[in-house]
């Protein structure tokens, strides 16, 4: 029996906030006390028996198999040149119920946690932990009143963008076990590849855009290694002992290209704020509760926009813009389906009394695909979008006036600053449409449905991004204060040819032409739809015969 080890070392950065879950906080909103701080749900990340944070290797094996799983179902046959990477083969690496894998994915020990630990202090270690995380936060808007749920109100722990994450993958295979060491070089290439392209996410909420990895290319020093050692003499166990045989990534079987375009419908929007957008930073907002608390200290310390982790630029996370975008797309279909359900429907009924997180289920199937469930994950990803240039700062003084007395409240003095005239990166939306459905295996979906609900989703997506073109959707906070408005200037939509009717829609001249040369585009989208749109908002497939010429019943 030949045996052959592999030992695969990558230098990856983050480039968008990253967060896997670990134990929850569970606060008690029966308490008065903690009802009135409103103390927000903490979302700790993942730690080790030490309590040290860290990515736990089962969770990047995960994210790395799906990824590896979906580029060779793309592909029609092997996803390489020898033709070693096939769905057969590819499962049988990652193995099952009968076979374990040829890999093992060791876990991330965050950085700056990893350098205090070495140090072999747990004090430091601690601090370590403190350092290198960034508390993240979040809320969710109750669909009918527009202010924050009860109970909405969450944190998470968070690696910012741009530090350093050592991933090392070992790979053990032996020729009885009937996969090959060419087949496990062809999958090891295949890895990097999909990390080169930026194809991998780690942890949750990666439709607001986290979790974002990319190799360290500007280190290239520090960016793949990869050994290999043949253990059948004992030449090899001794070349095993002192490191193994450096393999370059040129000698690996080639790849084709891993990008996913052919599946995805990716809508960038250039465009600008007239009025400043603010998503404020909880670290100054605790700082300015202290200021207040010391009597020497007559200003308020102002809230600031959230920045990243140097502090260059400023941040709009994608969960904001995604928040926004599912609001209104929400507000458009129950507006279409109270016309035909009318109030008390199943889809429009009173959500007055309704907490958030029932508002959030009781939305159309459609809502769901796209911006997904507690269950799922939805078709539509929204990146951050960081500021190219500050602009300039503008501080504003309010205070709160006491109703009875009309002066002003004690406690009530505050203050933001925000910047305007920033030029922004694009918005960048990305649809999946391999996840609008969720079919079983040896099910099948009829054609004319799939490529109804896909322009459906899109037609519905087009609305929303009309109203952000005529400047009715506001972004960030004190929208109810005339900030968060938004200019677009142009609109790119790229996809399937199919689906477009060109492989490009490229939309210009400001705002309300974009928006009514949208309108057209969607219009002739809903001619080639069998019904019309609004079918699709709740509709489910009809039972289609399966591979086997049985008929089932799929889900969507």
């Amino acid at each position: 029996m030949s045996i052959t080890r592999y030992e695969l070392t990558m230098y990856l950065k983050t480039t968008s906030a990253l967060h896997s879950g670990g134990v929850e906080e569970t606060v008690n909103r029966e308490d008065p006390e903690t009802k009135q701080e409103r103390k927000a749900t903490a979302q700790r990340f993942a730690r080790d028996g030490q309590g040290q944070p860290y990515l736990p290797g089962r969770s990047i094996k995960g994210a790395i198999r799906a990824a590896c799983e979906q580029t060779v179902a793309r592909a029609d046959g092997a996803i390489d040149e020898d033709g070693l990477l096939t769905k057969d083969s590819l499962n049988a690496l990652w193995g099952g119920e009968t076979a374990a894998s040829v890999l093992t994915v060791h876990p991330i020990v965050l950085p700056v946690v990893e350098e205090a630990a070495e140090e072999k202090s747990a004090r430091q270690a601690q601090d370590g932990a403190h350092a290198v995380l960034r508390e993240r936060p979040g809320i969710a808007i109750d669909r009918y009143w527009g202010a924050v749920g009860d109970g909405a109100l969450f944190v998470h722990e968070v690696l910012p963008a741009g530090a350093e994450l050592k991933l090392r993958i070992s790979a053990h295979v032996d020729t009885e076990s009937g996969r090959t060491p060419e087949q496990v070089e062809a999958l090891l290439r295949l890895i990097v590849e999909l990390f080169k392209a930026e194809q991998i996410t780690f942890g949750k909420r990666k439709n607001t855009g986290w979790g974002g990895v990319t190799l360290a290319q500007d280190l290239p020093e520090k960016s793949v290694f990869l050994t290999r050692t043949k253990l059948d003499t004992p030449d090899g166990l001794v070349s095993w002992l002192s490191g193994g045989e450096k393999l370059p990534l040129e000698e690996l079987p080639a790849i084709e290209s891993v990008s996913d375009v052919q599946e995805r419908v990716t809508i960038r929007v250039k465009w600008s704020s007239p009025t400043g957008i603010l998503v404020a930073d909880p670290e100054r907002r605790e700082a300015r509760k202290e200021a207040e608390n010391d009597p020497e200290k007559k200003e308020s310390v102002p809230t600031e926009q959230w920045r990243d982790r140097e502090g260059d630029c400023l941040v709009i996370p994608g969960s904001s813009i995604r928040g926004a975008l599912r609001n209104r797309a929400t507000r458009i279909a129950r507006t279409i389906l109270f016309a035909t359900e009318g109030v008390g429907g199943e889809y429009t009924s009173d959500w007055s009394d309704e907490d958030v997180h029932k508002q959030l289920a009781a939305d159309v199937p459609l809502i769901h695909d796209l911006f997904g469930t507690t269950d799922r994950r939805g078709a539509l990803t929204v990146r951050e979008v960081r500021s190219r240039t500050l602009g300039e700062k503008i501080t504003v003084t309010h205070n709160a006036g006491d109703r009875w007395t009309g002066g002003v409240i004690d406690g009530g003095l505050y203050s933001e600053e925000y910047y305007v005239d920033t030029d922004w990166e694009p918005i960048v939306l990305e649809i999946n449409l391999a996840h609008l459905f969720r079919v079983k295996e040896g099910e099948r979906i009829p054609a004319t449905y799939t490529e109804g609900r896909c322009r459906a989703a899109l037609v519905l997506l087009g609305l929303v991004m009309a109203e952000l073109a005529t400047g009715t959707l506001p972004i960030g906070s004190r929208a109810t204060r005339g900030m968060g408005a938004v200019e677009v200037k142009t609109v790119e939509v790229s996809g399937p040819k199919e689906l477009l009717g060109t492989p490009r829609w490229e939309l210009e001249g400001g705002g309300q032409a974009i928006a009514r040369e949208l309108l057209k585009k969607l219009r002739e989208m809903n001619e080639e739809i069998s019904g019309n749109w609004t079918d699709y908002l709740t509709k489910e497939p009809e039972a289609a015969p399966s591979a086997s010429g049985e008929g089932s019943e799929e889900q969507a």
